[in-house]
C-alpha cells in the first residue's frame, strides 16, 4: 500500500480490476474491503476469527450499497463469494494484493459518497476494522508482549497515511 494518489474514475478502476487483476468489474464495489484483507494476510495466515470479521464487514457493506441504490441489488452473493474465494479463503499473490490496496486507498473512499464527512467516517471505520483484525488472534509466543506483528504495525501505519488519518 502506498500513499493516496489522485483518484481514478470508477470506469478506469473497473477496467484495471478486469484487465490487470483478473477480477470482475463489479468487484469495484468491494474495494473498501481490501485494507481488511491486507491486514488479515499481514501475518501470512487467514485465521477463522479474521475471516469472520472481514465477512461481517462485507455483509454490512453490501447492505449499505443496497440502501444507497434504493433497494436494488448491487452485487449478488455469488459475486461476493467469488471475491472471497479469490482473496480471503486463498492467499492472493502479494503483488496483486498490493495493487488492489493502492486502488482501494486512492479511489474507494473518494467516489462512493460525495459527502466529505461520510468519507472520513468510512475511512476511520475501515481503520478500526483493521485494528480489530490485527488483534483478533493475540496468542502464541508474543501473547502478552507484542500484540501486533511487525507486518501488521507497518500496514496500519501505511494505511493511516494512505487514508489521510
Amino acid at each position: 500500500m502506498t500513499a493516496n494518489t489522485s483518484a481514478l474514475h470508477p470506469e478506469e478502476i473497473a477496467l484495471i480490476l478486469e484487465r490487470d487483476c483478473g477480477l470482475d468489474r463489479k468487484h469495484i464495489y468491494l474495494l473498501e474491503l481490501i485494507p481488511l484483507i491486507e491486514m488479515m494476510w499481514a501475518d501470512g495466515k487467514n485465521q477463522a476469527a479474521e475471516i469472520e470479521l472481514v465477512h461481517r464487514y462485507a455483509l454490512e457493506h453490501l447492505a449499505r450499497l443496497e440502501r444507497a441504490a434504493a433497494g436494488q441489488t448491487v452485487l449478488a452473493v455469488a459475486e461476493l463469494d467469488d471475491f472471497f474465494e479469490r482473496l480471503v479463503h486463498n492467499r492472493p499473490d502479494p503483488g496483486l494484493l498490493r495493487k488492489l490496496g493502492d486502488l482501494a486507498t486512492s479511489s474507494a473512499f473518494a467516489f462512493h459518497n460525495s459527502d466529505q464527512d461520510a468519507r472520513a467516517l468510512s475511512r476511520r471505520d475501515v481503520l478500526d476494522r483493521c485494528l480489530q483484525i490485527a488483534i483478533a488472534n493475540i496468542h502464541g509466543p508474543t501473547a502478552g508482549r507484542e500484540r501486533l506483528v511487525a507486518e501488521e504495525k507497518r500496514l496500519l501505519l501505511d494505511l493511516m497515511v494512505a487514508l489521510g488519518i
